[in-house]
């Protein structure tokens, strides 16, 4: 009872007015937080700040005011467990009790809590007894406990009606942007786009501003609470919200600010989706394209048999005229309600201008088969004469892009039998049309000096 009056005494007089949460993508959140308190006298004395999350960083904690001057500041965390009870207990009496296998008292009696250093020590009776077997029962919760931090501040206001600002870091909150792409026709897609938050705070943000942040910035945390992802299941609620509404977007040196244009709410221990894009009828094209790498140092295999892989592409502009946020994108196959899964990408952030590139997997109906037909070193020389035969079973032509990649840039073309590009020191990319339900091949020879 103790308790629950102290933290009504607390609450009571703090109100906070306004708040803004910058979620970055690397496990963290920077909260702002702007708070009114009403004092009954002007002098120096005790603000508790309570209403924190568990994994805030102590020392990140920032405070600032015109109507209030801070003198010091304390971080309290000092949950309820067996331990903080007895610390708080020391010289006092406390109930020791035993029970038996239901559950029911059989033995009580009362010892004076000497230590509890390392282990408890109580006198009974008058002796001194090292950790005696019994369980403990208290009246009452003292003030100084509480399952959630707070902030001991010393200060002096001049008001007794006061404005301050509160900021801070805290662990164990994440955010990024999750895409749906839908297969309509091998031309066509429906695409949606949703920012996936997730809080493991035990704070609500109710009704805040967000921006979330993406990019590489250093967090330095000293506190052992720092949050890091699992693969362990958790019970939570998740929640969908059809917001549907383009970012703001502002360049910040080497990162990029995604500011969602109303005021939302991150429940606690919480899964939320925001929809911010929906896109139909979305112009793409099929890119095929394979990879093969001969070096110096190679040795003969007659035969090497290398899938052809897949990648999606898709003009940036055709999804809106602002910066895409990095994030995974999940293909479908769509077919009336029926959906198949294709498969998924990471993709890093996409400026306006941009191609969207998605690596979707590798394709069972375009095969490629490399032949060594001539590996021969001479004089500090190695020629070679590859032969590579695509097979086409879909019944359409296709194109594939494929890249032939040399060990250093001491290398020549001698043959070639078709027109290709030099990408740099090392590449080259042939462009290779082939019909439908043929089969091609490709002949090519190099020699790479020593």
């Amino acid at each position: 009872m103790n308790k629950i009056i102290f933290l009504k005494i607390i609450l009571i007089n703090v109100i906070i007015a306004q708040t803004s949460v910058k979620i970055y993508n690397q496990g963290w959140g920077l909260i702002q937080e702007e708070r009114y308190k009403k004092f009954n006298k002007i002098e120096e004395q005790t603000l508790l700040i309570t209403n924190l999350p568990k994994n805030i960083e102590p020392s990140s904690v920032i405070l600032f005011s015109n109507e209030i001057e801070f003198i010091s500041k304390q971080y309290i965390h000092n949950p309820i467990s067996i331990r903080s009870m007895l610390n708080e207990n020391i010289n006092n009496n406390i109930e020791l009790i035993k029970y038996n296998d239901e559950g029911i008292i059989i033995f009580s009696t009362i010892g004076k809590l000497i230590s509890n250093y390392n282990k408890p020590i109580f006198e009974i009776d008058g002796n001194i007894v090292i950790d005696p077997p019994y369980e403990y029962r208290f009246t009452s919760i003292p003030k100084n406990i509480n399952d959630d931090p707070y902030i001991k501040c010393l200060i002096k206001n001049i008001s007794n009606d006061s404005k301050y600002n509160l900021s801070y870091l805290t662990s164990g909150i994440n955010w990024i942007a999750n895409y749906n792409i839908f297969l309509k026709s091998d031309e066509m897609i429906d695409l949606e786009g949703w920012y996936y938050i997730k809080n493991d705070n035990n704070k609500n943000y109710n009704k805040v501003d967000v921006s979330l942040v993406s990019g590489n910035i250093n967090f330095l945390s000293n506190s052992s609470n720092q949050w890091k992802p699992n693969n362990k299941s958790m019970l939570r609620s998740a929640s969908i919200i059809n917001d549907n509404q383009v970012p703001e977007i502002e360049n910040l040196e080497n990162y990029k600010l995604y500011k969602i244009q109303k005021k939302i709410t991150i429940p606690a221990n919480n899964e939320t989706q925001f929809k911010f894009l929906n896109k139909n009828n979305v112009p793409f094209n099929y890119v095929y394209h394979i990879s093969h790498s001969y070096s110096r140092n190679y040795r003969t295999i007659p035969k090497e048999k290398i899938p052809v892989s897949v990648r999606m592409e898709i003009s940036s502009a055709d999804l809106g005229d602002f910066q895409i946020p990095k994030g995974k994108y999940s293909v479908y196959e769509k077919n009336n309600d029926e959906l198949i899964f294709v498969g998924s990408a990471l993709q890093n952030i996409i400026s306006e201008d941009n191609i969207l590139k998605l690596e979707t997997g590798e394709s069972h109906d375009i095969l490629c088969e490399f032949i060594l037909q001539k590996f021969q070193i001479d004089n500090k020389t190695t020629k070679i004469e590859l032969e590579a035969i695509f097979q086409n079973k879909k019944n359409k032509p296709v194109n594939i892009k494929w890249i032939e990649s040399f060990s250093d840039g001491n290398w020549e073309i001698t043959n070639a039998s078709h027109k290709y590009k030099q990408l740099d020191a090392y590449r080259i990319e042939f462009s290779i049309n082939i019909p439908a339900n043929s089969n091609q091949k490709n002949n090519l020879s190099a020699k790479i000096k020593y």
